[in-house]
């Protein structure tokens, strides 16, 4: 089962947290792609282009070799990890 977690901490710098865990269900790597539209227009966006700080962490805390692939894909090495 997948979590999602988004806080507000610090509203005055105008920036959302999301935290999330997803189960990789064995697989050696993790896809993770944010769209490039939204509903209601019909124009490509670069969404991706907000992320301030972006990382991967195994079950125990460990961070995850991950790599940004095009402007709003990251792939993450999950060999191994549960969640």
């Amino acid at each position: 089962m997948n979590h999602y977690f988004f806080s507000y901490e610090h509203p005055h710098r105008h920036f959302v947290d999301i935290d999330f865990t997803i189960e990789t269900r064995g697989k050696d790597q993790v896809k993770f792609q944010l769209p490039s539209w939204r509903p209601g227009r019909y124009e490509l966006a670069n969404f991706a282009k907000n992320i301030q700080k972006w990382g991967a962490f195994d079950e125990n805390g460990n961070q995850l070799l991950h790599k940004k692939t095009n402007k709003d894909c990251w792939i993450v090495q999950t060999k191994g990890c549960k969640k």
